[in-house]
């Protein structure tokens, strides 16, 4: 059995790195436009790791993205559509260290 001593930062950042890409297979981003309408409603909606990005458009849209588990994909894509979800772009992940 081997036992360390101390803790060696190389070590924990490798740990975090393969748990990383662990965590990122069951996960997707997802982008997608929205009208200012909707915007609080789709906010309600979407799951995040922390909180969605929401960024202003030039012709006063908003553009939203988070990480949704995979498993609420194509249940979120179609509610998503339904409220009028635009432009909606869905990416795999390679990593997601927090």
């Amino acid at each position: 059995m081997l036992i360390a001593r101390e803790t060696v930062p190389e070590l924990i950042a490798f740990g975090d790195l393969l748990n990383g890409a662990l965590e990122a297979d069951r996960h997707h981003m997802i982008k997608l436009n929205i009208d200012p309408q909707l915007k609080e409603q789709v906010l309600k909606m979407l799951p995040a790791m922390r909180s969605p990005t929401v960024s202003p458009l030039s012709d006063q849209a908003f553009a939203i993205e988070t990480v949704i588990p995979k498993s609420r994909t194509a249940e979120l894509l179609i509610q998503l559509r339904t409220l009028g979800a635009t432009d909606i772009v869905v990416m795999s992940l390679n990593a997601v260290v927090l």
